[in-house]
């Protein structure tokens, strides 16, 4: 099980990411980080662009934020999406992955920042969630 939902706001995007395993919870956010970018089917694009990322933070919940940031700024530099990612390696304060993704004309909509507000990985039931504010 893994699932994000957009949660009210009164200036910014806030996601609740749910999953059981911290690497499904990374990989759903990054989903939601991406359909809120372009909102089109993922599942039926060519990935037509990869990039390997690496990523060292104080604690899990940095990590996650770090990177989620990291692919952001990737999305715009390339003007590509990269909603699939596959991790070599994931622990507590690393991560080595590659993410896949293909170009684009445009965004939906523009995320300037993804924000350490209201951030912070919970396991409760087995579930791991994290809420994530996005400054859009």
């Amino acid at each position: 099980m893994k699932r994000f939902e957009l949660l009210p706001h009164t200036a910014d995007v806030r996601i609740l990411s749910e999953a059981d395993s911290i690497e499904e919870l990374f990989i759903v956010s990054l989903e939601a980080i991406c359909s809120i970018l372009y909102n089109s089917d993922f599942t039926k694009k060519e990935f037509t662009i990869s990039e390997n990322i690496q990523v060292n933070s104080y604690d899990q919940t940095s990590l996650l934020i770090d990177f989620l940031s990291d692919v952001l700024n990737l999305i715009h530099r390339y003007k590509a999406i990269f909603p699939q990612v596959t991790f070599q390696k994931l622990e507590l304060t690393e991560l080595k992955a590659s993410i896949y993704g293909f170009y684009i004309d445009k965004l939906d909509k523009d995320i300037k920042a993804i924000t350490y507000h209201e951030a912070e990985i919970k396991k409760i039931n087995n579930i791991y969630s994290t809420i994530i504010v996005i400054d859009i």
